[in-house]
C-alpha cells in the first residue's frame, strides 16, 4: 500500500512482495512518470490494470520505475485508488510475481 505524503508516494505496508521490489519501493516514488500505474491511478483516481508491465507504454518509454518493476520481475500490477473527495491518499497494489 502507498501513501501520498507532501511530494512523495511512501509504501506504509508490504505483503508478500519479491524482497528487491519491497526495497526498491521503501525509498518512495517523487514524480512519478506519467505512464506508471502510480500517475495514472492519481490521474483518473480509478482502478487500473497492466496485465504486462514489459508489453506496456511506459516500460517502452523506459520509465525507470517501471523498468525496475520488470527487471524484479513485476509483471501484473492492479492497484486501486483510496480517495477522500477528489485526492487520492492511497493505493492499494495488487501484484503478481
Amino acid at each position: 500500500m502507498y501513501r501520498y505524503d507532501s511530494d512523495t508516494w511512501k509504501v506504509t505496508a508490504v505483503h508478500g512482495a519479491a524482497p528487491e521490489y519491497a526495497e526498491y519501493a521503501q525509498q518512495g516514488v517523487k514524480q512519478p512518470g506519467p505512464e506508471t500505474v502510480v500517475a495514472r491511478v492519481a490521474r483518473t483516481k480509478q482502478i487500473v490494470h497492466i496485465a504486462d508491465l514489459a508489453a506496456s507504454k511506459g516500460y517502452a518509454q523506459r520509465d525507470p520505475l517501471v523498468v525496475k518493476a520488470v527487471i524484479i520481475s513485476n509483471l501484473c500490477s492492479v492497484k486501486r485508488p483510496v480517495a477522500l473527495q477528489t485526492a487520492v491518499l492511497d493505493l492499494l497494489l495488487v501484484e503478481r510475481f
